[in-house]
């Protein structure tokens, strides 16, 4: 019977290790053309940036399931626009479908958090691919690999600038989430404000510069 057992174990690894590029590399679903620009409506977004406090997007009246359910490959009003919104960064992560999930907090109102999102670039369209995989290797060149384990930023430490499109997403628990579930996704630009080290990092720590990262056309 030994034999029969570690034959079955061996296919059973071979199958596992031949699925597990498929699955690591799955997009997502819901509203997804929407998500990635590939929806109906995406030749009409305005790509010229509103600024927006953090507060103010995650206060825009929520729309009902029913209405997202009916918009998965169209665009709702406050999605047709792109935002510019500077915040503190919390932290961020890989999720299943490979998208960056980056969650920020309003400058002021330190209960107001919103996600942005940087797809990835097998999921978007062709003549986006470019753009959003500079985008990526930049924030990792930044930040570090980005994982599936949510990685806590000290917070108030990091101020960020993010470039993107308005999106309703449907709440589902999401780290961070907005409670109206609105977020920018995808992100088309971003940069960092500034850097406030530890106490104890000494000062030429301190005068770190930001670096402005833009792609895409915004």
């Amino acid at each position: 019977m030994t034999p029969f057992f570690n034959k079955r174990a061996l296919i059973i690894s071979v199958l596992c290790w031949a699925l597990t590029p498929t699955l690591a590399l799955s997009c997502g679903t819901e509203r997804w053309k929407v998500k990635t620009l590939a929806d109906s409506d995406a030749g009409k977004l305005v790509h010229q940036a509103l600024p927006a406090k953090i507060s103010e997007l995650v206060g825009i009246d929520a729309p009902a399931r029913s209405i997202l359910d009916l918009h998965e490959d169209g665009r709702l009003p406050a999605e047709m626009h792109t935002y510019r919104v500077q915040g503190y960064l919390v932290g961020f992560k890989r999720e299943s479908d490979e998208d960056f999930h980056i969650v920020i907090e309003d400058l002021e109102k330190r209960t107001a958090t919103m996600i942005v999102e940087m797809p990835a670039p097998t999921c978007v369209p062709a003549n986006w691919r470019h753009d959003a995989d500079v985008l990526r290797a930049q924030f990792e060149q930044r930040f570090g690999h980005v994982t599936a384990k949510f990685k806590n930023v000290r917070r108030h430490r990091i101020k960020v600038e993010f470039i993107g499109a308005g999106f309703f997403d449907f709440i589902h628990g999401q780290t961070g989430v907005a409670k109206n579930g609105f977020e920018l996704h995808p992100v088309f630009a971003w940069r960092e404000l500034f850097f406030k080290p530890d106490a104890e990092l000494n000062e030429e720590v301190a005068a770190w510069g930001a670096e402005l990262f833009l792609v895409g056309n915004v």
